[in-house]
């Protein structure tokens, strides 16, 4: 068969072979040549050899029904647009087109789709424009395998060019008067939805032609009208009569309030999601209104999840709560809905979200910095909830529709009349509390344990004001952390006693490796420290970079340019030889003393000598100098 000739099977053609026979014919030589789960999925070109005619055109239809079922962006749809496998798409094509017969309006729109890079703007439109053409996809593909000749080889299919013709958008009031929305095949307003009066009205302006930039245009334009799909319509296509009244029924619909049922099992993965989100949005440049208008409902959950967790790993809580109230668009009560509806799938991450929110919509108290650091110890928690969600979350179910969820409550936990305020609350600090239901590892910083402090108090019910007492007093300790920790929970289950706390705060609080050396119990910062030159190698090692810089001679360049080089990084103490300082250097080195740099300098000589002149030129003490060179008698105070 020539590749001049045009190959088109006829529509009377009669069924030879259930198309669900062949499916099962494909998987046993792809499993035994281990294909069948394979990361990467493999190619056409080496699944073809192992499979019949009939089974290629299976293997391709097939592949392209579930990623039209999928949803995501085009890059994730299988075996039709992984970049590696362009074989793929130009048989799928050409099969298409030898059996357009069977369905032409079907056939048209796989090689349109076919033929679109998954990086124009217009392959954010062909999701949602599949949506609702799974049937009739399916019907088709069907057909196709259920009459492919086992004579005819892909490979010798010609290629042809699809031809669709293209129509400008009218002046008029109407951009495409001549394309007509026509609801589904439901009965009543109840069958209709959101994503399917999208898909529909997409399917209609394809049909009479409307370029793919027009197609875009509609697609962020419906997204972004939230509340108002009606209007959106009508300044596009034809709406008139009773699917006009339809349509006006589905704007009471789809906001009001309804029941919330989550999927029994996971329809999708979360990484599907995230990646159709990061499709849809870029890189972010736009409002959180924007943005929450161009996403499905099973995106913008996803998203509003994900961008509170992130603000709470990052520590910008602030930020968040300052941006996501914008418009229309509500954030935090868009994330309380999402969490009191999910609450089955992780109780504990579902009230910390609903709690992390309320702070934000009621502000009951202003001390926003306090909420990130209860979260630590529920970011496990958090993620699992975010993936669950992401998941089985329906995918026509709008989170703005859901009922407004009550304020935020919980059962209180009241404090105690005694010596510690909750003794409910055990933790242990030290290895004689191994027994209490909360640990803290013997590394953990000081940070670390108030924050796991706060989470213990949180769950165990403590308010909001008695959270943000502790956060206060604990914040203000100065090295007296455990006594502040006795007082709030019951320490190492027992309370303690003086050698344990004590013990903590040496841990929290060890004895600086430059004091210890110096003999003296803590140093007055900066420190401006003379030493033996021997000594340098010595001190060294106590400090790392970028805590220390140490100066060594290079012809490439001077101790000035060094210097300079190394103030930019902001070290906390900067090492060098005196032998190294000439006046310039001097004066920069005291300079960098008196902004805060701890400084130094072994040996003797002319550049100790430079550093005195300086110090008189500036009219400051020599004495401010701690000099531990041996020899030298005790350091002047």
């Amino acid at each position: 068969m020539g590749r001049e000739m045009t190959v088109r099977l006829d529509v009377n053609l009669p069924d030879v072979r259930d198309w669900r026979d062949v499916l099962e014919q494909v998987d046993a030589p792809l499993r035994e040549a281990g294909f069948v789960g394979r990361e990467p999925p493999p190619g056409f070109s080496e699944v073809a050899p192992l499979l019949t005619p009939p089974q290629q055109v299976s293997w391709l239809t097939d592949g392209f029904a579930e990623a039209t079922r999928s949803q995501g962006p085009l890059s994730s749809w299988k075996g039709v647009f992984a970049p590696e496998d362009a074989l793929a798409r130009q048989r799928l094509d050409a099969l298409v087109a030898a059996g357009e017969a069977f369905a032409p309006e079907v056939a048209a729109l796989v090689r349109w789709t076919l033929g679109i890079s998954p990086e124009q703007p217009v392959a954010r439109v062909v999701p949602a424009l599949w949506n609702y053409q799974g049937v009739v996809l399916r019907r088709f593909f069907e057909a196709l395998v259920q009459r492919w000749p086992e004579s005819l080889p892909l490979e010798q299919l010609p290629a042809t060019a699809p031809l669709r013709e293209h129509h400008p958008a009218a002046s008029g009031p109407i951009r495409f008067p001549q394309a007509r929305w026509v609801p589904g095949d439901g009965e009543g307003e109840e069958s209709l939805s959101r994503g399917q009066v999208l898909s529909e009205a997409l399917l209609a302006l394809w049909r009479v032609g409307a370029e793919d930039a027009e197609l875009v245009r509609f697609h962020e334009e419906f997204l972004r009208e939230w509340g108002r799909e009606p209007d959106t319509l009508a300044r596009w296509l034809n709406v008139a009569g009773p699917d006009a009244a339809r349509l006006d029924a589905l704007r009471t619909r789809l906001h009001a309030p309804g029941p919330v049922q989550l999927e029994a099992r996971p329809l999708r993965s979360y990484e599907s999601v995230r990646e159709r989100i990061n499709s849809i949005l870029g890189e972010g440049r736009c409002s959180v209104d924007e943005a929450a208008r161009r996403l499905s409902p099973v995106e913008r959950v996803t998203w509003a999840l994900d961008e509170l967790y992130a603000a709470m790993c990052r520590q910008s809580f602030h930020l968040w709560d300052q941006s996501w109230v914008e418009r229309d668009f509500d954030g935090p009560g868009l994330v309380s809905r999402i969490a009191v509806a999910a609450r089955e799938l992780e109780p504990l991450a579902s009230d910390l979200f609903q709690w992390t929110a309320r702070w934000a919509r009621e502000r009951g108290i202003p001390l926003i910095s306090m909420v990130p650091e209860v979260w630590p110890d529920g970011l496990d928690a958090g993620e699992s909830f975010i993936r669950a969600v992401a998941e089985r979350w329906p995918e026509e179910l709008e989170p703005q529709s859901l009922p407004e969820p009550p304020r935020w409550s919980r059962p209180l936990l009241a404090p105690s009349t005694g010596s510690v305020r909750y003794p409910d609350v055990s933790i242990g600090f030290t290895p004689q509390g191994s027994g209490c239901p909360v640990q803290l590892l013997t590394e953990a910083s000081s940070h670390r344990i108030a924050s796991r402090v706060l989470f213990a108090l949180w769950s165990a019910g403590v308010s909001d004001a008695e959270l943000a007492a502790f956060h206060r007093e604990y914040g203000n300790a100065s090295k007296r952390e455990p006594e502040v920790l006795s007082s709030w929970v019951l320490f190492d289950g027992d309370g303690g006693d003086a050698a344990r706390r004590e013990a903590l705060r040496e841990r929290l609080h060890p004895q600086h490796p430059i004091a210890k050396w110096m003999g003296v119990a803590e140093l007055d910062w900066p420190v401006f420290l003379l030493v033996d030159e021997e000594d340098l190698d010595v001190l060294q090692p106590h400090l790392s970079r970028p805590e220390l810089e140490r100066h060594r001679p290079s012809p490439e360049r001077s101790f000035t340019q060094w210097l300079r080089s190394m103030l930019r990084m902001d070290p906390d103490w900067l090492m060098l030889s005196a032998s190294e300082l000439d006046a310039d250097g001097a004066r920069m080195l005291l300079e960098a003393s008196l902004t805060g740099h701890s400084v130094i300098v072994g040996g003797d000589g002319a550049g100790v000598e430079r550093l005195r002149e300086v110090f008189r030129e500036v009219q400051l003490p020599w004495e401010r100098v701690l000099d531990y060179r041996r020899g030298r008698g005790r350091p002047m105070a």
